[in-house]
């Protein structure tokens, strides 16, 4: 048998840009990366602000990294060669106590710092910086442009198609143990949002300004919820958030502080704009129609008892208020 060629830079490049979502690509440059320079062990970061500053900004005294794909969350000053390569843009090596080195390599963005990405060798190779170089410039342009096309245009939140293909990963997550210190249990709520009488608002005043209450909407989502839970805009004046780590009591206070922060935001030209919300627990059993049925029932129930409300769906059908219409047989969930 022919021995395996060695990956190139090229061939890298080119399975790098075959991804065709932000966790294939993340996955992708992991798996690459520990091709090319032969290394024990690769791990990707993102920076974020928790407290909803600029992400890339490695001065700021709150920056975190989370791991990717789905990985830990940490104050980037627990990882110092990983401060060190985000302030000098340049590779930061760390001794290791066990022997060898790990090495940060900070991924350049247009305005500032994209990402790191950690190696960890038994001896520093004299290439790895020249062999990472064009892979981790290509992983940030295809990254760019995926999240053009899973993000809406107007408000920034992710759109409808990445919803469709991102809710299936949320439900084999509900009740499955993870790392992550904000997903205890695997424990999940799925909740959906009406901009009550929007219409009235585009009628009135016009598409700008109601394109205008959309985008304020959106920004109180971002600033809301946290950086792992996933914003989405449905479509029209319906947004839908999946949070992690959150039962019905937890997603309920949540939700409720959204509620009132909608209710207290002026929103130019409009005035007071209101949301009803309905929310429901996500099952590990769930099809997809089946949370969204859910939790539109309950959103439905909001509008048509006064709107301005939120209602989650297990609370109204132990009410009598909805009827629950799954019913289980043999184990198997009919409807």
């Amino acid at each position: 048998m022919a021995p395996v060629p060695p990956l190139t830079p090229l061939d890298a490049v080119l399975d790098l840009t075959a991804a065709t979502s932000q966790v294939e690509l993340d996955r992708s440059v992991v798996r690459l990366a520990a091709a090319l320079v032969a290394a024990e062990q690769i791990t990707l970061y993102h920076l974020f602000q928790p407290d909803g500053g600029a992400a890339d900004d490695p001065e700021a005294p709150t920056t975190w990294v989370r791991e990717l794909p789905d990985g830990d969350e940490r104050p980037i000053t627990a990882l110092p060669h990983c401060a060190a390569a985000a302030r000098s843009g340049t590779p930061q090596p760390l001794s290791l106590p066990g022997g060898g080195v790990e090495v940060a390599y900070p991924i350049a963005g247009d305005q500032g710092l994209a990402g790191l990405l950690t190696a960890r060798y038994p001896h520093l190779p004299d290439d790895a910086q020249a062999l990472l170089a064009p892979l981790l410039t290509c992983y940030h342009h295809h990254r760019r442009l995926l999240l053009a096309l899973e993000h809406d245009a107007l408000t920034g939140l992710r759109n409808r198609q990445t919803f469709d293909l991102q809710i299936w990963e949320v439900i084999h997550a509900a009740g499955r143990p993870t790392r992550r210190r904000d997903e205890p249990g695997g424990t999940i709520c799925f909740a959906m949002f009406d901009i009550d009488h929007f219409k009235r608002v585009n009628d009135t005043f016009g598409h700008l300004y109601g394109d205008e209450v959309l985008l304020l909407f959106a920004r109180l989502l971002g600033r809301s919820f946290r950086q792992s839970d996933l914003t989405y805009r449905y479509g029209g004046e319906e947004f839908c958030v999946v949070l992690f780590g959150a039962n019905l009591e937890r997603a309920g206070r949540v939700l409720e502080r959204f509620h009132t922060a909608v209710a207290d935001h002026p929103f130019p030209q409009v005035g007071q704009q209101t949301v009803s919300i309905g929310f429901t627990q996500v099952r590990p059993d769930d099809q997809p129609g089946d949370l969204i049925d859910r939790a539109d029932r309950a959103l439905y129930f909001a509008k048509a008892h006064g709107r301005n409300q939120l209602c989650a769906y297990e609370q109204l059908v132990t009410d009598g208020e909805l009827a629950d219409t799954s019913r289980v047989i043999g184990g198997v969930e009919l409807f």
